[in-house]
């Protein structure tokens, strides 16, 4: 009984050291914090002219690199490639405007809420509905994997036809092979701003679809707490000190609704 009693102590301490062995070392172990995002999601992250990332989320991280003593190394990916780059740790942290849904916490944990906004139809000029139902029935670009996504095909009789970029949605309404788009606002009317769109599309129908979440959040693996209450507390003294707002100012995520008609 002896023998066998020390067998399975041994045999539970050689399973103990390999799967420490085994065992993803914590990001904040690590020099550099590797982020993924989607860059073509303005004003929340997309290219600057040099090709350097910009935007709101990559303020809001780069501040927080600053504060953890922590460089950050950018990864540009398909915005459905996000959830599983970081739950088998190629990335350490999601910052894609990614909204922290019910679904979506089955598999990844989230820091407290970065952003609420309201998601809007693009259309062409003189095509504008007054609400989200008015469309029931028609063809409606999305972009994959995103809430918007997920709201259209809620819409009565809708056909949703589903892309990797926003900008790909507003071009499908733009060369009539799509009714309407339907995108986060911000994005959406940021994107009506620039030469390719200006004056060409409409928004309207102005909608809340993030019904299942409180609004978007950076997105870390369940497995690393420390990483996920690191970068929560810095975003805590963020929002104490006024630096939250004001890059929330700066990137007018707040006004974009004063302009739609």
């Amino acid at each position: 009984m002896k023998k066998r009693h020390i067998g399975a102590i041994g045999l539970a301490a050689s399973l103990f050291f390999a799967a420490a062995a085994w065992a993803t070392p914590g990001a904040m172990t690590k020099e550099t914090l590797t982020v993924g995002t989607e860059s073509t999601f303005p004003p929340f992250e997309f290219r600057a002219p040099d090709g350097s990332p910009q935007g709101y989320d990559i303020d809001l991280i780069e501040s927080i690199g600053t504060k953890l003593g922590k460089k950050i190394e950018w990864v540009d990916m398909a915005f459905d490639g996000l959830l599983p780059a970081v739950m088998t740790h190629k990335i350490d942290l999601i910052a894609a405007c990614m909204s922290a849904t019910p679904a979506r916490r089955k598999k990844i944990a989230f820091t407290g809420v970065t952003n609420h906004s309201d998601s809007a139809f693009f259309v062409l000029p003189g095509h504008e509905k007054a609400a989200a139902a008015d469309f029931a029935g028609m063809t409606i670009a999305t972009q994959l994997g995103t809430i918007q996504d997920a709201y259209a095909h809620t819409i009565p009789n809708a056909v949703v036809k589903n892309y990797q970029k926003s900008d790909d949605c507003l071009r499908e309404v733009l060369f009539g092979r799509a009714d309407a788009a339907l995108l986060d606002g911000p994005v959406g009317y940021k994107y009506c701003q620039a030469k390719d769109f200006a004056g060409k599309i409409a928004v309207c129908a102005v909608t809340n679809v993030a019904t299942e979440s409180k609004g978007s959040a950076f997105g870390a693996a369940k497995d690393d707490p420390e990483l996920l209450a690191a970068v929560d507390k810095a975003l805590e003294e963020m929002k104490q000190s006024g630096e939250f707002q004001a890059l929330r100012d700066k990137w007018d995520l707040d006004d974009w609704k004063k302009n739609v008609k």
